[in-house]
């Protein structure tokens, strides 16, 4: 007879005392790391020798290492239980005011607990989400009790996020303090005793002398980077600025509710001083071969891309572009304008097909000045251009160069490239390709020989075996490693975004894909549908397809419409049809006749409850005439608000005239500046 499965008491303390031993494993190897590190940066062959950088880390009264206890049992059970409904979101009354007193009674409970939490394995991603929906003055409380241990948490393993996420929720508050007059503190509010401002440069005091480790540390360094763009004013969460803070392992997180900021901020003549003594701290000391090294690292050269962007940016807005204002450039390239036959020119072919520093050459060619640029082009760029077209890492040199061409350069590039397109594309490099017909277009130049060159290449190799993968989904998770499988996937994932950006030219490529779907067979067109990157084409074409190729398209699916309808990714292309019959009423029409027609399955699909409800078949299937008339009304109010906006918008450009534009933005740059 089975005896009864019983969890015996024994078992649950080995399971405390494993939960013990991890979290003194992560302390434990968090220090290890961090002297494995501190050994490599020393070692490090590449002319960084330990005289030229003089940099140790500094004990400043604290050791480098900290221990900051444990939660015990009935704390972390309390903490992950509050993990798991914040993931969840479902709070009964839907609004945030039921979240905000969620969220301040776990506060409450976190007093006291701040730093045992960030150094936390299992709730570091609490304390991560929870300075996410954080009050100002929760942020405060926060930064100061991280105060006077920064310089170990942000080179901690978990502390590290926790850090770099407070610094970018508090940045903004700087700004609030900046333009409102600071209040009187009361008594009730004691939080507010100690300005934003403060708090900053207490943290930049404390770092002092540590920067020249921490800007190489793997933890560390993001939280430097977010401190210099805090410093410098700059938006937090442009496409740029995001590329340099995380890198491209990091862990997809949900949106912020609350929002980074995502323009520039005015910020104190203090931070200003801050910014030029952090610069200072890391760079001041260092000679231009050990700045060359940097440029290679994988952890320096995203900091020296970042300084090489502000040192730009300030001396565009100073309007002083001399060499005098630009001192980390002239430390890295000396002899520019004079670049022939220098070591400049030298260590700038080395950049340029390093996969590390190939980055670094990028900024600077997208943002310095024109006089720097054009030497660079003329006696580098230019005579290797063949060569960088069939490198993987000097081909995107080659794009931002080519957004600061001249019309009479673009043309002689685009004459070069024309024969290589093949190529280009075998290789998959589709930047180039891009960002070359958008320029011909900027510069009203003639891009119809690009577009020819594209679609004969897609015409010889086929379209259809292009977009048709062959590996499904039962492949992908058997062969979770198969390397042949992930390149397939990345491939028809890269395609398929260059195909959505062709698409919308009026171009012989487009054509070209029209006429493949035209005459695709219906199960090729339902397995395209299905798939996962594929489908987007798809669904773009009947967006944006004439009422011919609509007609012709939606009739090969309406007969096995169901397939795509039971499918997760198939099942979008279901609102894709929606839009496209707006005008064929009797195609509409017959796809919800074949989906009543299988009303029981679609009931017991996800998906199918998803179209469903989309298509409003309850409705059809009740009164079909107030379906149809509910679908034209629908159709015609969507309709109304696009002319609408439209309307609006190109009414409100035509009512100011240009001079009162140009007030509008100069006030709107005074009102940005500190006096």
């Amino acid at each position: 007879m089975p005896k009864e499965n019983k969890k015996r008491g024994r078992r649950e303390e080995n399971e405390k005392r494993k939960r013990q031993q991890q979290d003194e494993e992560a302390v434990s190897g968090d220090f290890k790391r961090y002297k494995i590190q501190n050994e490599d940066w020393k070692q490090d062959e590449i002319a960084l020798n330990e005289d030229a950088s003089g940099y140790s880390l500094v004990d400043n009264g604290q050791s480098t290492h900290e221990f900051f206890g444990l939660l015990d049992d009935e704390e972390q059970a309390y903490f992950k239980r509050a993990a798991q409904i914040l993931d969840l979101n479902e709070f009964v009354t839907g609004s945030s005011e039921e979240r905000d007193a969620f969220l301040a009674g776990v506060w409450k409970e976190c007093q006291g607990k701040e730093l045992k939490l960030a150094s936390s394995q299992s709730c570091s991603r609490l304390l991560e989400k929870l300075i996410q929906y954080a009050t100002s003055d929760q942020l405060k409380s926060l930064f100061q009790s991280f105060s006077g241990h920064f310089t170990y948490l942000i080179s901690h393993r978990f502390a590290s996020h926790c850090c770099e996420m407070l610094f970018q929720r508090t940045a903004p508050l700087v700004t609030e303090e900046l333009l409102t007059p600071f209040q009187v503190i009361t008594a009730e509010n004691q939080s507010n005793a100690t300005s934003t401002e403060s708090l900053f440069l207490t943290t930049i005091a404390e770092l002092h002398g540590n920067f020249g480790y921490l800007m190489t540390d793997s933890f560390a360094s993001h939280s430097v980077r977010v401190l210099l763009l805090v410093l410098s004013g700059r938006p937090l969460a442009s496409l740029s600025a995001q590329s340099l803070l995380q890198s491209k392992k990091k862990e997809s997180k949900a949106k912020l509710e609350t929002g980074i900021d995502t323009a520039s901020r005015p910020v104190p003549a203090s931070f200003h001083a801050a910014f030029n003594e952090t610069t200072q701290d890391m760079i001041g000391s260092l000679d231009s071969n050990y700045l060359r090294a940097l440029a290679t690292h994988p952890l320096g050269n995203p900091v020296l891309q970042l300084l090489l962007e502000i040192e730009f940016s300030t001396a565009a807005q100073s309007k002083d572009k001399s060499r005098d204002s630009l001192v980390l450039f002239s430390k890295l390239f000396p002899h520019i304008p004079m670049l022939e036959g220098t070591e400049s020119a030298q260590f700038l072919r080395g950049l340029m097909f390093d996969p590390v520093g190939s980055h670094l050459l990028e900024t600077i060619i997208r943002n310095c000045p024109g006089k720097f640029f054009k030497p660079i082009w003329s006696t580098e760029l230019r005579p290797k251009l063949i060569g960088m077209i069939k490198n993987d890492s000097a081909v995107h040199i080659l794009a931002r160069a080519v957004e600061r061409l001249s019309p009479e350069d673009l043309q002689e590039v685009t004459s070069s490239i024309l024969p290589e397109i093949p190529a280009l594309l075998d290789r998959m490099q589709y930047s180039i390709l891009k960002t070359l017909i958008e320029r011909t277009l900027i510069r009203n130049l003639d891009a119809g020989p690009i577009f020819d060159g594209i679609s004969d290449y897609f015409a010889l190799k086929g379209i259809e075996t292009v977009l048709k993968s062959k590996d499904d989904n039962s492949v992908r998770v058997e062969n979770e490693q198969d390397v042949s499988n992930e390149t397939k996937r990345q491939a028809l994932q890269k395609v398929s975004v260059f195909f959505q950006e062709m698409i919308k030219y009026d171009s012989s490529v487009r054509r070209l894909l029209f006429d493949t779907f035209k005459n695709m067979e219906p199960d090729i067109l339902i397995t395209i549908g299905k798939n996962k990157y594929a489908t987007f084409v798809l669904q773009r074409s009947l967006e944006i397809g004439d009422k011919v190729y609509r007609r012709i398209v939606v009739q090969k699916l309406v007969v096995t419409v169901t397939d795509l309808a039971l499918d997760e990714i198939g099942s979008h292309v279901l609102d894709s049809l929606w839009k496209a019959t707006l005008d064929l009423q009797f195609l509409r029409e017959k796809i919800a006749t074949q989906l009543s027609q299988h009303e029981t399955q679609l009931r017991d699909s996800y998906a199918g409850r998803l179209v469903w409800r989309n298509w409003m078949m309850d409705l059809y299937m009740r009164r079909k005439q107030s379906w149809i008339e509910k679908s034209k009304h629908v159709d015609q109010s969507l309709s109304d608000d696009t002319n609408r906006t439209e309307a609006t918008t190109q009414a409100a450009k035509i009512s100011k005239t240009s001079i009162q534009v140009a007030r509008e933005r100069f006030a709107a740059k005074q009102s940005w500046k500190i006096r």
